[in-house]
């Protein structure tokens, strides 16, 4: 269910190997410009990865609570698809 606060239910397959503090409290995430620097120096529990292209992921641990960090990368303009060329003034919509 998306909420506008952006509140996400996560369930976990039984062979699931996250670390069981991920699996078992409820945990905040944060957007930021440079996963790696925003890790720096904290206890690490899961490592960065990339679960899609352009999301950089990494959990750490403070005060006994999982944390989420997420790098997205840039956000290109949408390209057409493969032998399609846009013109100008082109809506979309045949006949507008």
């Amino acid at each position: 269910m998306a909420t506008p606060y952006g509140i996400q239910w996560m369930r976990f397959d039984d062979d699931c190997t996250f670390p069981e503090l991920v699996k078992r409290l409820p945990h905040v995430a944060f957007e930021v410009d440079d996963l790696r620097e925003a890790i720096r120096g904290k206890k690490v529990i899961i490592e960065p990865n990339e679960p899609a292209p352009g999301t950089l992921v990494a959990f750490i641990e403070e005060a006994g609570a999982p944390i989420e960090f997420l790098q997205f990368g840039k956000k290109s303009a949408p390209q057409p698809p493969t032998g399609i060329t846009p013109t100008a003034g082109a809506t979309g919509a045949p006949g507008l």
